[in-house]
């Protein structure tokens, strides 16, 4: 049931542009998880919150909650997302000035130096390959 809410979550929120729109989605499934899904533990709740944004490629709003104190998730979890997603939008890049790979590196500029692995390494000298071979 829960998988099936926030596939339609996610369609509905790529819609979304302002940070207000997000936070509303945010309580609201918080609100849902108090009142129907007890038995999900907050941080499940806001780690699939946090895939819905980083799903729909909001990045300036998920760069302003990595700056909030306390944490909604934990720093991991955010790279681990930040990971995934970048991985994802360079696999679905059709040529070298897509959307999707400026969104991949949006999204990994948001991953702090202190956390940057050797997938993220991995990841970014595949961007800079690609503006390379298109120079050449």
């Amino acid at each position: 049931i829960t998988t099936e809410l926030f596939r339609g979550i996610q369609q509905k929120a790529r819609k979304y542009e302002r940070d207000e729109e997000w936070q509303q989605l945010n309580q609201d499934l918080l609100n849902f998880q108090h009142r129907l899904f007890s038995f999900i533990d907050t941080e499940k709740i806001q780690l699939l919150f946090f895939s819905v944004v980083f799903n729909s490629c909001c990045f300036a709003y998920a760069e302003k909650c990595m700056k909030a104190d306390p944490l909604p998730i934990s720093v991991s979890s955010l790279v681990q997302l930040s990971l995934q997603t970048a991985g994802e939008l360079i696999d679905a890049s059709n040529s070298f000035d897509s959307e999707e790979l400026s969104d991949a590196q949006q999204c990994l500029a948001l991953i702090p130096k202190d956390f940057r692995c050797a997938r993220y390494h991995q990841l970014s000298d595949l961007l800079s390959a690609v503006k390379l071979l298109h120079a050449e």
